[in-house]
């Protein structure tokens, strides 16, 4: 092999790698091929070797093979009888039949009119020979299939399919895409190939043929000639060029570029899979896939030996498979079962082992690249492109007038010395330009931002990172952490339950078990756990608080490892975050500024008194070394009854009484002063910190200054044109530059500094009149010791915000104001007399401005209620008047309200407290040890609680029942219905009808209904559902179901005779006639709500005030004073209505009158509307109005009639009447009225 590759650098033929790869494969191939000859590969390419051996090479390269790839390594599948037949017979016809040669589909209708004439005898022993051909190709085929060479060859050939589908989904998704202009030589060849190929069909020959005549012809052609195609081509190209930029911005272009992105992503990520996960481990078969297995051959020979008529599909030997799996004994499946856990663990090591390698991160690393590149695609194709630069747009501008290329003075390269002699005024232009097209570009970009691809785009991305960062992170973890000490348990249940597995494992058993043992496991270790002391648990904690610093000095030493540095700088390459072995995290401040952890408390001095332990904790303390089990040791306590604990318990008074001297002590000193300062200093940080974050989100940001202003907007010019000056050297470039600026320009910038201040301060005022500001204050102000109780909870009104208008000052406020320096002394009677004092002028005066103020005045608030905060404001008016009649209606009316009764477990509590509060030492956590004592108690114990809860709940029933009839309750409801607005009417309004009368017949029931009332009558113990009835109903049948049919059919002949009589009835006549009324007064109401009180129904306008009534409402604020009651305001108004002349009234009159203009147009129109008419017209129709309208005029058409002598038309009348009734509406319900009276 090594002499033929020295060969293979001369040869001109194959590429060097085919060669090498092809000489490499030799032994596999020998392997399927049963002898030791070379494949027929190789004998191909004997002579392009050996004519590199002699030196003779050849010119031309072989031309790469198209089509479908073959692999020359394969062994070759066996022909069927008709693929023989037609390879032996092709050249025949070809002969024969010279015209088949390019007719594809004549061809292929002949060969199978020759097949049909083939023997049946002939065609078996045929078939006969390929089977046995087949069975010698298979196990070759299977082998062949575990060389390298296979899988070499399956990746090209999956490249070849995935670029048909590619293709494939061009001619669905872009057929309609304009297509691409042809050269010239396709031009040419489209003029001429039909009559070549006429002339290859008369001589017999192929299309190859036709072909290679049509190239002959195409170099036959001159240049003019061939010149001549090539500017056909060229305007092809142009028109080409136009219509493909519209289509790219067809929606059908847009769904094919996104189908073709995500189609490309699947193969690449199939490929991936195929290329990167080959070495994977095969996952774990099941127990029932391992029993398949062992069943499936003999299945299949036995479905094989049946007739055709009876074999089995893929499905029936699937469902035989699972019918023989259910019949398997008990023993079997447990046999197959522990194999497959067997088997499932083997996959899970072998599964970790291969994730540990590097290639297992190369696939997270590629497929996450190939995820995100897709979701770019789809997402951000329609993103709009950035701006070309000011070089970009100069060098389109000028690229015809540099010579085109690449190198010294071509190209690019030129551009660059042209642009560098462009003139400042020219580079200006260009600026101004980008600058503009920057500035479309990022509203555009902003647009999009807001758009839905965007915001998918952002999810997807969140979740591929996230994707690969968790399965990074365990991928590395197993990697250099596999090594790392093991951590101990979290919490002192979790040292428990390990403790007791280890006691419960039996010696030589692996203590593996399935989650569902191991979670029943979890649960009785709880029970377990919740009996033991307090002082057991304890001790738990303390071994716990031990094993922890043991192992942190473990993992600090491996912290300082090579592993570690590895595994850091692998998290840092692979952007995951590194895992935190030390468990102290609330000791982890970094990256926490702004939050409550940033504070933290101080550190305790060493000093700081340690508690005193418990008399349990001192004895566990003493026999630890003694005994290794806390169960063991609370034993031991137990067992050491009164007088054997009462040393400990001594011990431990004197440790409480020497911790309580101690911390006395220490609190007074300047080291203990000092460290409680210091806590309180802490937890005032801590709470402002939480009150800033909660409160002080929306509060405005100071602004920036006018040379901030100007030095973001011209930095990045200055550094542009100062690109060698350091960071210290251009700050004091910008700070020269400041000074240096043009004074018209500085006033600019220092307009727009003061205008954002003083937006800046305005909105500070507005949000320090919020109630986040003031929520604010209050959580951050230092409370003074010594305070009495807080008041009770009150309901302060939302704040007036600054913007809303304030009340104007009326006449007499006004009066007062003027008069403050005069008055300062004088009592408010005196002021009143005063006023009154004045004259009829001077007092006008006050009154024509106060009037004047208060017309301004709701002017200004009529402006304000449409603006944002004064909508603010009245929603939070008619929230805090909701809030505030509920709590004030709850406070007067439910004082009496029965108190809900306690539950179980608050009644436990009541009864144990005490008891529990005298066993316990001070200090402890009396409700954590009742939640224990309650969890401990068994079901029986429970009961009894829970019955004494039922007796209250019963108990507190009744009393509500009562409470909810007394007047108190009903008020309180009421008030509650009215803040609801349930007593608002938004459905259709329906009459209540008439009681129904003792008298009135019941309708009976059907049949079915008949029988499931017996059936439940009979058995009162089974299922009444109305399913379990209704199979009983149908297993009746006919026969049984008849005898309930009989009888209902009795029962209504009997109802329809009851009826009859009832109707007969004085209190029938009156029931039918009450409930006539009632379904009249229904569908009014109905009507009425459908046509005039809907959103788009015609509102019926307000009838107009009097003269009276308007001078009222414009004169009231100035004649009324301070203190005046109602009744003497009135009195005033009608006094001064009394007294004006009818020349004054005439102003109020007109007034009136133009009212009561508008107010008939308005009314007219109203009637004129479809909703009115339609609601009249059921009015008119339900009352019985429109017909005894329609009587009426007939009667008066009659008596017309008699009178002239003719006689009446009684139907056309009618008709006439019907139409006018439908047109005229609500006239025709008032001129029936004297009508309907004399009926």
């Amino acid at each position: 092999i090594l002499a033929q590759v020295g060969l293979c650098r001369a040869a001109t033929g194959p590429s060097l790698l085919e060669l090498i790869t092809s000489m490499a494969d030799v032994a596999a191939t020998q392997l399927y091929s049963g002898g030791d000859s070379l494949p027929a590969f190789q004998a191909t390419q004997d002579a392009p070797m050996e004519q590199a051996a002699g030196g003779e090479a050849t010119d031309e390269p072989e031309k790469k093979r198209r089509g479908k790839p073959k692999d020359p390594y394969a062994p070759p599948r066996p022909k069927n009888a008709y693929s023989r037949f037609t390879g032996e017979h092709r050249e025949r016809l070809k002969t024969e039949r010279p015209e088949l040669a390019s007719d594809l589909a004549g061809m292929g209708k002949a060969l199978a009119e020759e097949w049909n004439k083939v023997p049946q005898e002939t065609k078996d022993t045929m078939t006969a020979e390929y089977e046995k051909e087949m069975a010698i190709w298979k196990p070759k085929w299977a082998d062949y299939k575990l060389t390298d060479h296979y899988k070499t060859f399956l990746e090209l050939k999956t490249d070849y399919l995935d670029g048909k589908a590619r293709k494939k989904l061009v001619k669905t998704m872009n057929k309609d895409a304009p297509k691409r202009p042809k050269s010239g030589y396709m031009i040419y060849a489209g003029t001429v190939r039909e009559k070549v190929m006429e002339e290859c069909k008369q001589q017999g020959l192929g299309m190859g043929d036709g072909a290679r005549k049509i190239s002959e012809g195409w170099n036959a052609l001159s240049e003019v000639q061939k010149a001549k195609y090539a500017e056909e081509s060229a305007n092809q190209k142009v028109v080409f060029d136009v219509e493909w930029l519209k289509y790219q911005k067809t929606d059908q272009y847009k769904a094919y570029m996104e189908a073709k992105a995500k189609l490309e992503a699947k193969q690449q990520l199939k490929k991936l899979i195929r290329t990167k996960m080959d070495e994977a481990p095969k996952r774990a078969p099941s127990a029932f896939s391992l029993f398949r297995s062992t069943v499936l051959r003999s299945i299949t020979e036995a479905n094989q030996s049946k007739p055709e008529s009876e074999k089995l599909a893929m499905g029936g030997i699937a469902k035989l498979c699972a019918q023989k799996w259910t019949e398997l004994p008990e023993q079997k499946r447990k046999e197959f079962g522990e194999t497959a856990l067997r088997l499932k663990d083997e996959y899970d090591e072998k599964l970790k082992e291969f994730k540990r390698k590097i290639g297992y991160t190369e696939f997270l690393e590629q497929r996450q690249k190939i995820k995100a590149r897709e979701n770019k695609q789809v997402n951000l194709r329609e993103m709009p492109k950035r701006p070309k630069s000011v070089f970009a747009m100069y060098a389109a501008d000028h690229k015809n007038e540099v010579t085109p290329g690449k190198g010294e003075g071509k190209g690019t390269s030129a551009l660059k010395q042209k642009f560098l002699g462009v003139t400042a005024e020219e580079k200006l232009a260009y600026e101004a330009k980008e600058r503009e097209l920057k500035e479309e570009w990022a509203r555009q970009v902003q647009d999009f931002k807001d758009g839905d691809k965007y915001k998918a785009y952002i999810k997807t991305t969140k979740v591929i990172k996230l994707e690969f960062t968790n399965e990074a992170m365990k991928v590395s973890t197993m990697r250099f952490l596999s090594e790392a000490p093991a951590p101990p348990a979290r919490s002192p249940f979790a040292l428990f339950l390990n403790e007791k597995r280890k006691a419960d494992t039996k010696e030589g058993e692996d203590g593996s078990a399935n989650k569902k043992i191991k979670r029943e496991e979890v649960v009785n270790a709880k029970s377990a756990w919740l009996k033991l002391d307090r002082n057991v648990r304890l001790g738990y904690e303390i071994d716990r608080k031990e094993q922890l610093k043991i192992y942190e000095g473990e993992i600090k030493a491996f912290m300082e490892s090579e592993k570690w540095t590895e595994y850091v700088k692998e998290a840092k390459r692979l952007r995951i975050p590194v895992k935190h072995l030390m468990l102290h995290k609330k000791k982890v401040v970094k990256g926490l500024k702004g939050t409550v952890a940033s504070v933290p408390v101080p550190r305790r001095p060493d000093s700081y008194p340690q508690k005193g332990k418990s008399a349990l904790q001192i004895f566990v303390a003493e026999k630890r070394g003694e005994v290794g089990s806390q169960i063991q040791v609370a034993e031991m306590w137990e067992n050491l009854g009164e007088e054997g604990q009462r040393p400990y318990k001594e011990a431990a008074i004197a440790q409480k009484k020497e911790y309580e001297q101690s911390m006395t002590e220490f609190k007074q000193n300047d080291e203990g002063k000092t460290y409680f300062r210091e806590v309180k200093t802490a937890q005032r940080r801590r709470r402002v910190i939480k009150a800033k974050n909660s409160y002080l989100k929306d509060m405005p940001k100071k602004p920036v200054s006018a040379v901030s202003l100007w030095v973001k907007e011209n930095y990045a010019k200055l550094k542009k044109e100062n690109p060698l000056l350091k960071g210290f050297e251009l700050k004091a470039k910008v700070g020269q530059s400041w000074k240096d600026l043009d004074p018209e320009e500085k006033a600019e910038f220092e307009a727009k500094g003061k205008q954002r201040v003083a937006e800046y301060l305005e909105s500070e005022k507005q949000f320090k009149a919020s109630q986040n500001w003031q929520s604010y204050l209050r959580a951050t102000r230092v409370k003074k010791m010594g305070k009495s109780k807080a008041k009770a909870k009150s309901f302060p009104g939302p704040p007036k915000p600054a913007s809303m208008p304030k009340k104007p000052l009326n006449a007499f406020q006004s009066f007062m104001s003027a008069k403050s320096g005069d008055g300062a002394n004088k009592s408010l009677a005196e002021m009143t007399k005063l006023f009154s004092n004045l004259s009829a002028d001077e007092k006008k005066e006050y009154l024509d401005e106060a009037q004047k103020r208060v017309t301004q005045y709701h002017q200004d608030m009529e402006e304000w209620h449409k603006s944002e905060a004064g909508k603010k404001y009245l929603r939070d008016t008619v929230v805090f008047n909701k809030r505030k009649r509920t709590t004030d209606a709850r406070n007067k009316y439910l004082k009496n309200e029965p108190k809900k009764p306690p539950g179980a477990y608050q009644i436990f509590v009541e009864e144990n407290r005490p008891k529990i509060l005298q066993e316990l030492p001070a200090g402890s956590n009396v409700m954590k040890e009742i939640g224990e004592r309650w969890t401990a108690l068994s079901a029986s114990e429970k009961e009894r609680y829970v019955e004494l809860e039922k007796e209250k709940r019963e108990e507190f029933n009744e009393s509500m029942t009562a409470f909810k009839s007394t007047p108190d309750y009903k008020r309180y409801m009421a008030v509650m219905n009215s803040v609801q607005g349930k007593n608002k009417v938004k459905a259709t309004p329906v009459a209540k009808g008439p009681a129904k009368p003792d008298a009135l017949p019941k309708k009976p029931l059907t049949s079915f209904f008949q029988f499931i009332a017996e059936e439940r009558a009979r058995n009162t113990d089974g299922d009444s559902s109305i399913k379990a009835m209704n199979q009983k109903w149908l297993a009746l049948g006919a026969e049984g179901q008849k005898e309930y049919v009989d009888k209902v059919n009795e029962l209504n002949r009997q109802y329809e005779k009851d009826m009859v009589e009832f109707n007969r009835s004085a209190e029938g006549k009156k029931y039918l006639r009450e409930k006539g009324a009632s379904e009249k007064k229904s569908r009014i109401a109905a009507a009425r709500h459908k046509h005039l009180e809907g959103p788009d129904a015609p509102v019926e306008p307000k009838r107009p005030p009097s003269s009276y009534f308007i001078f009222v409402s414009e004169r009231k604020s100035s004649i009324s004073a301070e203190g005046d009651k109602p009744g003497d305001v009135a009195k005033k108004l009608t006094e001064a209505w009394s007294a004006m002349d009818a020349d004054e009234k005439k102003t109020f009159d007109d007034k009136a009158l133009e009212l009561k203009k508008k107010y008939d147009e308005d009314l007219a129109e109203y009637r004129n509307s479809p909703g009115y008419k339609n609601y009249m017209r059921v009015f008119n129709a339900v009352s019985g109005t429109a017909a005894r309208a329609k009587n009426a005029r007939a009667k008066a058409k009659a008596v017309a009639a008699k009178s002239r002598g003719k006689p009446a038309k009684t139907s056309a009348a009618s008709k006439d009447s019907d139409s006018d009734s439908d047109e005229m509406g609500s006239e025709s319900g008032s001129d029936s009225s004297s009508d309907s009276d004399s009926d």
